[in-house]
């Protein structure tokens, strides 16, 4: 009796998948960084590093944490735009402006962690 191999082809499509996202994202980060760095920027981008490099998911929830800190950055910096005049107003926009930018290449550096963590989690289920 011949012993047949039984395939899954859901684990490497999955992968081509995950593999076209990463691409995808690397190919939107090629634009000009934003110009500016606040606590927020600073903590979101240390916690997405952090989870980057150990993919757990203790530190996946620290990064969406961060990201919340960083929301709430702009909030107020979107109800200062509102409540301003002049130069204020001017200065308030522009902040706002290169934080929503820095906050966009923070969670594009996030997903790209994300994807690049279930690429590593396939490659360890299929061996």
């Amino acid at each position: 009796m011949k012993k047949t191999q039984k395939t899954n082809y859901a684990i490497p499509t999955l992968a081509s998948a995950a593999g076209l996202a990463l691409f995808t994202l690397m190919a939107c980060s090629e634009q000009k960084k934003a110009d500016i760095t606040t606590l927020e920027t600073v903590k979101a981008e240390a916690a997405v590093n952090a989870f980057d490099t150990t993919g757990s998911n203790e530190l996946k929830l620290k990064a969406e944490t961060a990201f919340a800190d960083l929301d709430r950055e702009i909030r107020e910096l979107e109800v200062r735009v509102e409540t301003t005049v002049g130069e204020k107003k001017a200065e308030a926009l522009y902040k706002l402006t290169e934080l929503k930018k820095r906050s966009s290449e923070i969670r594009g550096d996030f997903n790209e962690a994300k994807v690049r963590t279930l690429i590593e989690d396939v490659k360890q289920s299929v061996r």
